[in-house]
């Protein structure tokens, strides 16, 4: 009786790890299935990838390059491969400072990529002095003050070119300037670029906040960073253009709140 009880309790044992190992195998297989349908058979590679977007800056090759070369180290790349829709993350974004918008969006079933960008487009080159061992450095800058790469220096009236007093270096994709004071300058270079004159070059004073406009006839306006051009202000200016008066004067002083001080040649 007692040896009935032992072989039975062994065959109760056997079956249980007969149907574990059969459940260990298929769970192998289907892992295994799993990962070759996704992975080796190709079956969810890329099949297309839409560029939406005016391209400027960048060619539909070179988005397409920069966006692999930032998915190449992903952990999904590695295991997946980098062709697999899977590894086509949405949450990517893209470091170049002359994107200002950046949108990736795919279909699993459809294997395509759709990739939405807006371009920064240069607004004009910010110049800083050159420290006592480097160089003056000049960076492209956009509308809203973002710099977005480095840039020549330029004569003429064709393209703003600001000059900055100070050595700094800015970080591309940060602002060449504090917000405040982009803000104030873009102003003032708005109402400029509406004169029917031209101006030959601009220059930023940052210990003093002031913006000074030279005039291609050499007539400098100064302008303070610290607040907006009242309308009297602008008034009075737009009167000395109209009138021809302004060639006639060394400078006008327009860096204390509603007063202007102006001096003749």
């Amino acid at each position: 009786m007692r040896k009935y009880r032992i072989g039975r309790k062994r065959r109760r044992r056997f079956r249980r790890q007969f149907k574990f190992y059969i459940f260990l195998l298929l769970f192998i297989a289907l892992v295994y299935g799993a990962y070759y349908s996704v992975a080796e058979s190709g079956v969810f590679n890329v099949t297309q990838i839409k560029i939406v977007g005016e391209l400027k800056h960048f060619t539909r090759e070179g988005i397409i390059s920069e966006t692999r070369a930032a998915l190449a180290n992903s952990r999904t790349a590695k295991f997946l491969g980098p062709e697999n829709v899977f590894t086509w993350d949405p949450q990517l974004k893209l470091d170049d400072p002359f994107l200002k918008k950046f949108e990736l969006d795919r279909s699993i079933f459809s294997r395509k990529i759709i990739i939405n960008i807006e371009e920064r487009e240069p607004f004009g080159i910010w110049c800083f002095e050159g420290g006592a061992d480097r160089l003056r450095q000049c960076y492209w800058f956009d509308r809203d003050g973002i710099a977005l790469g480095s840039a020549p220096q330029t004569a003429g009236a064709l393209i703003i070119q600001i000059n900055d007093t100070e050595p700094v270096q800015p970080k591309l994709g940060r602002r060449v300037v504090a917000e405040d004071f982009f803000r104030v300058v873009s102003g003032i270079l708005d109402i400029l670029r509406r004169q029917p004159i031209r101006f030959s070059s601009y220059t930023l004073n940052r210990s003093r906040q002031e913006l000074t406009a030279q005039t291609e006839t050499g007539t400098r306006i100064v302008f303070s960073l610290r607040f907006d051009p009242s309308d009297q202000i602008l008034t009075f200016l737009n009167s000395l253009i109209s009138s021809g008066q302004l060639d006639k004067l060394r400078y006008v002083d327009l860096t204390v709140k509603n007063r202007i001080y102006t001096k003749p040649h």
